[in-house]
């Protein structure tokens, strides 16, 4: 019971997927691509982190949480079908246990959180 406790928080809430870590998630799983980067843009990676935050802790019982840097997974994104990550909105997917991939289309907002309870009962 308690190492399943650790597994499934290991990570946290939102948690900072890598090329090295990513095979490390649970699905469904959220991702949240943007211009990651806490050395040159702390300010502005602390503040996609914390709109990411309050959206997962409404959702946080029914999906696990990511945010990855758009240039590390830019392979990633193009093989999703995503192709233009140049602009400094985030990128939101949510991958299901089906292993099936859902684009937010509009940009990052409130609507977003809209956007996952209609994939929650779609998933249901």
């Amino acid at each position: 019971m308690l190492e399943e406790f650790i597994r499934s928080n290991y990570h946290g809430l939102v948690a900072i997927r890598t090329f090295s870590n990513r095979k490390e998630f649970d699905l469904p799983l959220v991702i949240t691509y943007f211009k990651m980067d806490y050395e040159m843009n702390p300010k502005g990676t602390k503040y996609w982190h914390n709109r990411i935050l309050k959206i997962a802790s409404k959702y946080r019982n029914h999906f696990y949480f990511a945010m990855s840097s758009t240039k590390e997974f830019e392979v990633e994104l193009r093989e999703i079908g995503v192709n233009n990550f140049e602009n400094d909105m985030p990128i939101v997917i949510v991958i299901l246990e089906t292993d099936e991939k859902f684009v937010l289309k509009d940009n990052f907002s409130w609507k977003y959180s809209m956007f996952f309870c209609t994939i929650y009962f779609i998933k249901c």
